[in-house]
């Protein structure tokens, strides 16, 4: 997202406030890991929150985890209460066709969409985020989560690809 992090340039692209969403596909396969989120648009690395739209174990195509990260990311809240589990939203295989994981970030607020529905919401406006942020989009494959839960990539000749149809941020356009 940034030119060249060795010279201090600046983001390509962050934004504060709006509703983000991608629509994408995503492979169900044990030891990858897809994940839609943002950092602070802040090149010192000095991360105080997170946002987590989708962080998805590739083992279960059922739990979409939705976490925001806080008071120097030391605190955190989700819509899930653990695996199998998406707030007020499905639970269903979401590797078989594409889905749409939305956030809307406000000042008063940030709330979790999984295709158009709400999942749930963070309302503690004096914890949330007000500085541009950076959006990231990317698969990984066995990171120390997974390892940790014993859900490692159990064959290194696997290939699998992340299918993104867009990516959009929406803002309300100012008075």
């Amino acid at each position: 997202a940034r030119p060249s992090a060795s010279n201090g340039s600046d983001y390509l692209y962050k934004f504060t406030y709006g509703y983000v969403e991608s629509r994408f596909k995503f492979p169900a396969t044990q030891g990858f890991f897809t994940a839609f989120w943002m950092l602070p648009a802040d090149p010192t690395y000095t991360y105080r929150s997170e946002i987590d739209i989708l962080e998805e174990l590739g083992n279960d195509p059922t739990t979409m985890f939705m976490t925001y990260h806080y008071n120097n990311r030391s605190q955190s809240y989700t819509p899930n209460n653990g695996q199998y589990n998406n707030g007020a939203c499905p639970v269903v295989d979401y590797s078989k066709d594409y889905v749409r994981m939305g956030m809307d970030w406000e000042p008063g607020h940030i709330a979790w969409y999984i295709n158009g529905v709400k999942c749930g919401e963070f309302t503690n406006a004096s914890q949330i985020e007000n500085g541009p942020m950076q959006l990231i989009l990317h698969m990984m494959v066995s990171n120390d989560w997974m390892r940790s839960w014993n859900v490692p990539l159990l064959d290194n000749t696997l290939t699998r690809e992340l299918d993104v149809d867009y990516i959009r941020v929406y803002q309300q356009a100012p008075n």
